[in-house]
């Protein structure tokens, strides 16, 4: 699939917008300008793999997310196969098997020069839900993955050559799916967390929904739970549900709300993860605010601090 990304600073400002066609690799565009002078290509990139998506699948081989430092570097959250995987002429390592999908994360310089990768996931497919920075221009990844029991030699989850999990096994740890990574600016790997209770089961309702992230680098996480102690903490879930998890800078829980809202099982779930479902904290206020489809169509309904949703979009704060 070709993203096509634009970028033209006028005066001080920017200016963005992206498009994309069918096809099987994604391209990385800078447009460059300076107001009232001709426009012009800076650089262009290319990456992804010739992967064909599974049947229903449009994400495979795209840009899913873009974001930009203070240093004017820029950051790509993509979607990639595992044949013939590259980015920019640097061949990746891809752990996926087959048709399914990784994630990954890359960041160039302002003069189009790659500057790191990481390529997260393992042997099926492997989804994200937000890209972050924080004023230093740290990297914040949430998403999920799947954990299948071991099987003809497919790979289990990588996080890149930082961090290899365990197969899918007897062990709660070894069913975590939910994580939180984080990466400096130039790179290196910070720390991990994956949250899910010391109760988790193979067949979990635990869904990553978004994430914010301060300036400061707190970064809040929007979560469905199952009942439980969070892993390597001692706050508890009592009951299944939708909560936002506070991490400090350093990767330590701080705090844990509870959010009143229900839904029918999957569908409203899995929108969060297909990019459906947006949280910001305001840090002056300290509201938070949620942003999603309601696709509760034929199930129970979607109900929000009490009020029934009818309406296929919404806005709620807290």
């Amino acid at each position: 699939m070709y993203l096509y990304i634009c970028k033209l600073p006028l005066l001080r400002g920017s200016f963005s917008k992206y498009e994309h066609m069918k096809h099987y690799y994604f391209t990385f565009l800078c447009l460059c300008s300076f107001f009232l002078s001709a426009q012009g290509w800076q650089w262009g990139r290319l990456g992804g793999s010739n992967t064909s998506p599974q049947a229903g699948q449009n994400s495979m081989n795209s840009i899913a997310q873009i974001r930009t430092d203070k240093f004017y570097n820029t950051y790509i959250l993509a979607r990639i196969g595992p044949s013939n995987t590259q980015i920019d002429g640097t061949s990746l390592n891809a752990y996926s098997f087959g048709n399914t999908n990784d994630l990954l994360i890359a960041s160039f310089d302002p003069y189009g020069q790659l500057r790191w990768h990481k390529v997260i996931g393992g042997a099926n497919n492997d989804f994200d839900t937000d890209l972050k920075l924080d004023s230093m221009g740290n990297v914040y990844l949430a998403g999920q993955l799947q954990r299948p029991p071991p099987q003809n030699g497919r790979k289990a989850p990588h996080f890149d050559n930082d961090t290899i999990l365990g197969e899918s096994g007897t062990l709660a740890q070894d069913k975590q799916r939910l994580f939180l990574v984080k990466y400096d600016s130039s790179g290196n790997f910070q720390w991990l967390h994956m949250p899910e209770p010391d109760t988790v089961s193979d067949l979990n309702n635990s869904r990553t929904l978004g994430i914010d992230v301060d300036p400061s680098g707190t970064i809040y996480w929007l979560c469905r739970l199952n009942p439980g102690c969070l892993a390597g903490t001692p706050f508890e879930i009592t009951q299944q549900g939708f909560y936002i998890v506070r991490y400090q800078p350093g990767g330590g829980i701080t705090e844990l709300t509870p959010i009143d809202m229900t839904t029918d099982n999957f569908t409203f779930v899995w929108g969060g993860i297909n990019d459906y479902q947006q949280i910001l904290h305001d840090p002056v206020s300290g509201n938070f605010y949620l942003t999603g489809i309601n696709e509760s169509d034929g199930g129970d309904p979607f109900i929000l601090e009490g009020d029934t949703i009818e309406d296929r979009m919404y806005l709620a704060a807290f």
